[in-house]
């Protein structure tokens, strides 16, 4: 899992591993004999009343590492219906998620055409609600941004060129 998604307190932690660990398909006591701990202490991490320790969260995100592209196809629809709150157009992966180059550490870049009005609330809320779905760091471009500068134009070019969509 890549360490760019901040935990704040335990809660968090557990949050994300209820969230991976259903994505994945893994019951709390499949997880907890890989882990070697008992399902009730699985059930307390995930409801964030049990503190882990820095080797215990390495073992947690080991037990549950996957490449976000897998994230992606499997809640391909989810992400599809959120994308459609706040835009008509679908989105697109592309980077090492689009190149079959991601690992578990990768982040997932997405691109899609946003109507005038959405704003950086909007940003921001698009981008909780897939970190929550995917349980991966996401980064949103806006195909349809002002380009500001040449560098911007090729990135967008870049990223459109290699795009998949979701």
């Amino acid at each position: 899992m890549s360490e760019r998604l901040a935990f704040e307190d335990a809660e968090d932690f557990g949050k994300w591993v209820a969230a991976r660990r259903s994505l994945l398909g893994i019951s709390q006591t499949a997880l907890a004999n890989s882990l070697g701990i008992t399902q009730p202490n699985v059930s307390e991490i995930e409801a964030g009343i049990r503190p882990t320790s820095k080797t215990t969260r390495q073992k947690i995100r080991a037990a549950l590492a996957m490449r976000p592209a897998d994230a992606v196809s499997i809640r391909a629809s989810s992400v599809r219906d959120l994308f459609g709150q706040y835009t008509q157009c679908p989105p697109a992966v592309f980077g090492s998620t689009a190149r079959s180059e991601d690992n578990s550490d990768s982040d997932i870049d997405i691109i899609a055409d946003f109507p005038a009005g959405f704003n950086l609330f909007d940003k921001a809320d698009l981008v909780i609600g897939l970190q929550e779905l995917l349980t991966f760091p996401v980064d949103i471009v806006k195909a349809n941004s002002r380009i500001i500068d040449e560098a911007q134009r090729q990135f967008i070019e870049t990223a459109k060129n290699e795009a998949v969509l979701v």
